[in-house]
């Protein structure tokens, strides 16, 4: 039998004898499989640390939170169901004072919401956060706001951030753009300054995903390598900068 991981486990007092222990589950769609893993997460840790043991999911999409929140039938007379966190339960944080105060659900609401009403605002509020996060978070965290946002809101965000001077939160964007400029300069050519800033922008979203893979704990094969530098699809290299943050192996990263 396969071995059962969650995201993440979370023990909440003493960590010998806790009070509670929370499990988190990043939902992106409905899965089958996890109607039977996410009720064992919670008796084994029930198990494990004899104490109450939580499954909170968090799905980004209000489809996948509803089938979430549908009871599992254990047995004829059993039932459970997890804590599901879904777009309707968390804030649009649009003020940046607000923000600031609580940063992370600032991210967690750009999200949740970047494609929906107030999209660019929320966006734009976390943003203005990020460098205030640790050092080795805050890359992580401007990818997954970045992945989130559709085509408009990016090409609007590209007009008024200024990534060159964003360095100490922000080097993979940064250096794309650098590596962009220096190849069309040497083109000498506004086509090869678009050629270069295009393969630039391509080289950072890999070292961002290599960089979200190592934080992890996901460690790419010489196939999944072969493939993350073949890939020079800027659309499609967000995405697996996206998938990384939340699934479970690199095989789900790379998935078609």
């Amino acid at each position: 039998m396969p071995e059962l991981r969650a995201d993440l486990v979370v023990a909440f007092g003493n960590q010998e004898s806790p009070d509670v222990v929370l499990i988190a589950e990043i939902q992106l769609r409905q899965d089958a499989d996890k109607r039977y893993s996410m009720p064992f997460y919670a008796m084994s840790a029930r198990s494990r640390y004899r104490c109450p043991a939580i499954v909170v999911v968090i799905a980004i999409d209000e489809a996948v939170a509803a089938w979430a929140r549908q009871p599992v039938q254990l047995d004829p007379y059993n039932a459970w169901r997890p804590l599901v966190i879904g777009p309707s339960q968390v804030p649009r944080v649009t003020d940046v004072a607000e923000a600031r105060a609580r940063p992370y659900l600032a991210v967690l609401s750009a999200r949740m919401h970047a494609k929906g009403h107030q999209g660019l605002a929320i966006a734009r509020a976390a943003l203005e956060v990020l460098p205030t996060l640790p050092d080795d978070r805050d890359v992580v965290y401007l990818d997954v706001i970045w992945s989130a946002l559709d085509a408009a809101a990016r090409l609007a965000l590209e007009a008024e951030v200024n990534f060159a001077n964003y360095v100490p939160t922000n080097p993979f964007y940064y250096q794309a753009l650098e590596k962009g400029l220096a190849q069309g300069r040497e083109e000498g050519r506004e086509e090869g300054l678009e050629k270069g800033l295009e393969a630039g922008r391509g080289e950072g979203e890999r070292d961002a995903l290599r960089v979200i893979l190592r934080t992890r704990g996901l460690t790419p094969t010489a196939h999944h390598e072969a493939r993350i530098g073949a890939c020079n699809d800027v659309a499609i290299l967000r995405e697996w900068v996206a998938r990384a943050v939340t699934v479970a192996s690199v095989d789900d990263v790379l998935a078609d």
